[in-house]
């Protein structure tokens, strides 16, 4: 079963996002970790990922919480796997979670 990978605990409901497999925290409440903004967390979740069995060609990285570690660990992903990694983003239109890869841009050209 695939896993839900998300960076930390949150107050956001993210139940819907279960039927994409076990949800899974990268971090815990509470655990020691570096400061979101240093360049050794980025270095850490990797390891935790591995870890964990993070497989980014079957998993995904939940997009939900506070918006600016999420971002950094995305970026890092998309720069790093060898696949394009999977993610989940709450489609307000919807209400519910729509998987889109990391790193790959669908770009619509206008006619002019």
């Amino acid at each position: 079963m695939p896993k839900v990978f998300m960076l930390m605990p949150h107050n956001v409901d993210v139940s819907k996002a279960r039927r994409f497999g076990e949800l899974t925290y990268i971090f815990e409440r509470g655990a020691r970790r570096p400061s979101l903004w240093s360049p050794e967390f980025i270095d850490e979740m990797f390891v935790q990922l591995a870890e964990m069995g993070y497989d980014p060609a079957t998993d995904y990285l939940l997009i939900a919480g506070n918006m600016a570690p999420i971002v950094r660990a995305a970026c890092a992903l998309a720069r790093d796997c060898d696949v394009p990694p999977r993610a989940l983003f709450y489609d307000a239109v919807t209400a519910d979670y729509v998987e889109l890869p990391l790193g790959v841009a669908e770009r619509v050209v206008r006619e002019k």
